[in-house]
């Protein structure tokens, strides 16, 4: 068990997909990631003014955006054991797992009661900084390095946007005081499936 509590942070950078109960842990922690928020407003124009009234509208959601480094020469977790345990070689170098479940997290999720839902509710998690329910918005891959017996990708780089899921209103004193984004509103008890994927 991966306790998520906010007293007891992964090792490393993580996501986790609240609804399959899955997380991928970071085998890199990024050098950095970007956090950008903006404020809409309506522009008013009035005949002969010397300028536009703006008129507030809403503040936009939270967004982190981050590379994360897939290697494939990683060895993956024994979930039912707890041990990290190498894998054939060739299962050592496929980072489908990490690039699939990251590629997941934009798609629709099955419902329960029939149909389809929204993609999956997520939680990042960047130790001491940042806990932000959110959902990914976008993902893209870098394929970087291959192999010279089958040209299979080897290593690659994922960047992925992620936008916060705000669940109730935000006063500009009350972010002068704790940010933005809380970082002790959100915790989650999950399963670690793999490390990586």
């Amino acid at each position: 068990m991966v306790d998520w509590a906010p007293n007891n942070d992964p090792p490393k950078g993580a996501i986790a997909n609240l609804e399959s109960a899955e997380t991928f842990e970071f085998e890199f922690n990024p050098p950095e990631f970007t956090e950008s928020i903006s404020a809409n407003y309506a522009r008013h124009n009035v005949l002969g003014l010397s300028h536009q009234i703006l008129q507030y509208l809403n503040t936009n959601n939270n967004k982190i955006t981050l590379d994360i480094y897939l290697s494939g020469v990683a060895p993956f977790l024994d979930a039912s054991r707890g041990l990290d345990r190498p894998e054939t070689m060739e299962a050592a170098y496929d980072i489908s797992r990490g690039k699939n479940f990251l590629q997941s997290l934009v798609y629709p999720t099955k419902s329960p009661y029939g149909g389809w839902r929204a993609p999956p509710e997520l939680l990042f998690v960047w130790p001491k900084v940042v806990r932000m329910l959110c959902v990914a918005t976008n993902v893209s891959f870098t394929h970087q390095k291959f192999s010279s017996k089958d040209l299979r990708t080897l290593s690659m780089t994922a960047t992925i946007t992620l936008e916060e899921l705000v669940k109730s209103q935000r006063f500009s004193g009350t972010v002068r005081l704790n940010g933005s984004m809380q970082y002790n509103n959100n915790s989650v008890s999950k399963s670690t499936i793999s490390a990586p994927l």
